[in-house]
């Protein structure tokens, strides 16, 4: 060929090889680290991602133990109502009785009165 007969036309060509060559293995070499680059993105989206869902179990946790504690003292309290309401119940019944004692003796105070007026 038209290189092998002349020695600068065959070093150039050697040159053009050369340069070529570390210029694929220099796009070779960005490619890696631009792949590198993108895989750390993800995995540090990942690990941000998967510490935020951790954090938002543990709220949830927590607020599931909120609302336990809540649903046991709404409990409490309902028990204490109707402790309340059966208290009031039997005092209701005793302010009854005491009222229908009450209008009895009062009938009787009046029946006595009457007697004692009379001659």
């Amino acid at each position: 060929m038209l290189a092998e007969q002349n020695s600068d036309l065959e070093e150039a060509v050697v040159t053009m090889y050369e340069m070529t060559a570390e210029e694929a293995i220099r796009e070779q070499c960005r490619a890696r680290e631009d792949y590198y680059r993108t895989i750390n993105t993800f995995k540090a989206e990942i690990q941000n991602r998967e510490n935020a869902l951790e954090e938002l179990n543990r709220q949830l946790a927590m607020k599931d133990h909120q609302l336990e504690q809540q649903a046991r003292q709404i409990e409490a309290q309902s028990k204490e109502i109707e402790a309340q309401g059966k208290e009031i119940e039997s005092q209701s019944k005793k302010v009854e009785t005491q009222g229908r004692q009450i209008t009895e003796l009062s009938q009787q105070l009046d029946t006595l009165m009457k007697l004692q007026t009379m001659p």
